[in-house]
């Protein structure tokens, strides 16, 4: 059986950490690393906190080392991701999931690999969730309100507005995993302060309706759409278990055994409204070409008892 030769982009970072093991469950990929003794100036140098090292889509090297690893699949998951720090950066932001795209692309086309595009949620119309209950599909319009969304939806066109390279778009809703890794879900940051004493402003409504999902849910929904062979194709990936805001807080409380999270709310900033995805795409798709219709599978409880478990760890090692 010829494997596919994968090749992830943000290696070192929460969605590419878990899409990495995700995959690794089939025969059918092979997970590519960096050669041994690769020049430092090939990678983009990470926090000093971190060991781990990562291909910088942006280094000069980025095309060379590619086609050395010679991949017939790529993941692009690498990006400048959380709404206030592109706000805060939008030159970064521009820099990383708009012109990164576009070299990523560029490379998968001069060694004829396949791309895998992580996009987000973040980019459909909020006016149309603003309206009422609306579970986003694949279909909607995509007009972003923010600088994130609008970035990642640059890169999205890049990658389907061409005929060269064979392309998947995944859009994952809200994610969030453990303390080490998850650097962009308020979740996770409002959990590990409260931990420790301190609080956080959450710039959202608590009375308005998400949709949650634990990092391992959405890799594995990711592999399943890349596991269908449909290029050309766009597949929402989401919990599914929408809550008013404030439920999934309450329940990271509860996994902590605090009485609640420390937290100041700013409902007057959640420029998204009710923000729901719905998978049935998906779910259909895999059905019909796979034998079985995926669904998430870790409930909220589930979900922030493990990132709960990683705070323990990441405080008390």
């Amino acid at each position: 059986m010829t494997k596919e030769r994968t090749w992830i982009t943000g290696a070192a970072g929460q969605l590419a950490t878990a899409l990495a093991a995700a995959l690794q469950k089939f025969e059918a990929y092979e997970i590519l690393k960096l050669p041994a003794g690769t020049a430092e100036t090939y990678c983009r140098v990470l926090p000093p906190h971190s060991k781990a090292r990562e291909l910088d889509i942006l280094g000069n090297f980025f095309g060379q080392v590619l086609a050395e690893l010679r991949p017939t699949l790529v993941i692009h998951a690498a990006a400048l991701v959380n709404t206030d720090r592109c706000l805060a950066s939008p030159e970064a932001a521009i820099a990383t999931n708009v012109l990164g795209t576009q070299r990523v692309l560029a490379a998968c086309q001069a060694i004829g690999a396949k791309l895998v595009y992580i996009s987000t949620t973040a980019a459909y119309d909020p006016a149309v969730g603003r309206g009422g209950l609306h579970p986003f599909t694949e279909d909607d319009p995509q007009v972003p309100w923010t600088i994130y969304g609008a970035t990642k939806l640059a890169g999205e066109l890049i990658a389907r507005r061409q005929q060269a390279v064979p392309w998947l778009v995944i859009r994952p809703c809200f994610i969030y995993g453990n303390a080490q890794l998850d650097k962009s879900s308020t979740l996770t940051r409002a959990a590990l302060n409260s931990a420790q004493g301190k609080s956080t402003t959450v710039l959202l409504d608590p009375q308005n309706y998400k949709d949650y999902m634990r990092i391992e849910d959405f890799a594995a929904g990711a592999v399943t759409a890349m596991r269908l062979g449909c290029w050309g194709e766009c597949f929402n990936v989401a919990g599914e278990q929408p809550r008013i805001t404030a439920k999934f807080y309450s329940a990271m409380a509860a996994a902590l055994n605090l009485p609640q999270l420390l937290l100041t709310w700013r409902p007057e900033t959640d420029y998204l409204g009710h923000h729901l995805v719905s998978t049935a795409k998906l779910r259909c798709w895999s059905k019909l070409k796979l034998g079985t219709a995926w669904q998430p599978r870790l409930s909220l409880e589930e979900g922030t008892k493990l990132t709960a478990t990683s705070i323990q760890q990441l405080l008390c090692p």
